[in-house]
């Protein structure tokens, strides 16, 4: 089982977290992690490649420089460059992988994987989940696809290689990316959901479960319920898109899992960081206060979930 995580030097405790969830839900498996990263010096690969000696898996990392990036648009936000790294993968790959798992690094493996590793992807380039966005029409109004074709997160996809290699997938990507970067406002996922967009397999929620699963007010459309409960019920993986669960100011229902897997790294017991910053950093320290005190009362758009 190929496993591709993309991640740039900031991000070595949600990498390491993420691994070490895979590893203890897949330990009769045969796993390869192939790490593909910005920046990583040596005792930060020596960090990771303890975690994964621990459990008797495999690595490899793939030095990634910056100046293959500079024809693409600038990322915004908290997103790094190392977003963009899975379009190159047939790149850096070797060459008789011709099927991979890939995952960001906001996610924790919840449960065996092998069922999503069995699926048959012949005739498709990923296997993938509808984003939540998939039902908002300006997202197909800018990149100019048919709605019914759907969007999809990009946070987890199993790829099929070598299709990606047949039919020239990042040449296509990229040709996308510099002839209408004016479309693009979430990165290589909108270049990908344009590319893929008339040929992807779907999945069931439960293979990526987004912050928007597990929210009260339902985001997904009723013929998507079932997939939904099951979701929230059974997450197989539990990706955290919005506030991460290093962060205070996160309230994600399933923050524990999180911390669960946390304490079997190098980083258990780390204290949290402020996702907020300036007045609004301020402001949420107050608020803390008052919630502790009763004075005010928390809102959250999540589901109550038992630990």
């Amino acid at each position: 089982m190929h496993i591709l995580l993309s991640v740039d030097k900031n991000y070595l405790m949600p990498l390491g977290t993420t691994m070490v969830s895979i590893m203890e839900n897949n330990k009769n498996e045969d796993v390869i992690f192939h790490i593909a990263n910005i920046g990583f010096d040596k005792e930060q690969k020596q960090i990771i490649s303890d975690l994964v000696a621990r459990y008797n898996k495999t690595i490899q990392f793939y030095d990634i420089t910056k100046n293959i990036f500079e024809k693409l648009p600038k990322v915004h936000g908290y997103l790094s460059n190392a977003t963009y790294t899975r379009l190159f993968l047939t790149e850096f790959l070797p060459q008789h992988i011709d099927k991979l798992i890939y995952l960001d690094c906001d996610i924790i493996v919840n449960g065996p994987l092998s069922d999503l590793w069995d699926t048959d992807i012949d005739n498709h380039p990923v296997a993938v989940v509808l984003d939540s966005y998939s039902f908002n029409v300006e997202h197909y109004n800018r990149l100019q696809y048919p709605m019914n074709h759907g969007y999809f997160n990009a946070g987890m996809m199993l790829i099929n290689v070598d299709y990606w290699r047949k039919y020239h997938v990042m040449q296509k990507c990229l040709d996308f990316c510099v002839k209408h970067p004016e479309r693009i406002a979430f990165e290589d996922q909108d270049i990908m959901n344009y590319v893929f967009n008339e040929n992807k397999l779907l999945l069931p929620l439960k293979y990526n479960a987004i912050c928007t699963v597990f929210y009260s007010k339902r985001q997904y459309p009723y013929e998507m319920w079932h997939q939904l409960e099951d979701a929230v019920k059974n997450p197989v993986i539990i990706h955290y898109t919005y506030i991460k669960p290093w962060f205070k100011e996160s309230v994600h229902p399933l923050d524990y899992i999180f911390f669960r897997y946390l304490a079997l790294t190098p980083w258990k017991g780390m204290p949290l960081k402020y996702f907020y910053k300036g007045w609004q950093k301020y402001k949420f320290i107050i608020n803390s206060w008052m919630w502790r005190h009763g004075i005010k009362k928390r809102y959250s758009a999540y589901l109550e979930l038992g630990n």
